[in-house]
């Protein structure tokens, strides 16, 4: 899967989180905007408060929207198209 190396430090405008259970999927950016994909429902905004710790309901970003889906669907993608492994080793 994609990801960075939590050795090193990463710059604010790029830290975000994925966060998975079964076939639900939230992306979260370093704004704490928040969008969420859950089967056969159109995406959810949120903004997470991290004093309360809740989401607050949020506008709808479609950036923030496009790359959630994107690296929620980029896992599977790369598995089937075999991105994953060196042509050299075939």
């Amino acid at each position: 899967m994609i990801g960075d190396d939590l050795t090193k430090s990463t710059e604010n405008s790029k830290l975000h989180a994925m966060m998975q259970f079964y076939k639900n999927f939230a992306w979260m950016d370093n704004e704490n905007n928040v969008v969420i994909f859950q089967p056969h429902k159109g995406p959810i905004n949120f903004k997470y408060n991290p004093l309360t710790k809740d989401l607050d309901e949020g506008t709808a970003n479609e950036k923030l929207t496009q790359t959630a889906k994107a690296n929620a669907l980029w896992g599977s993608i790369a598995y089937r198209k075999d991105y994953y492994s060196s042509k050299e080793i075939k």
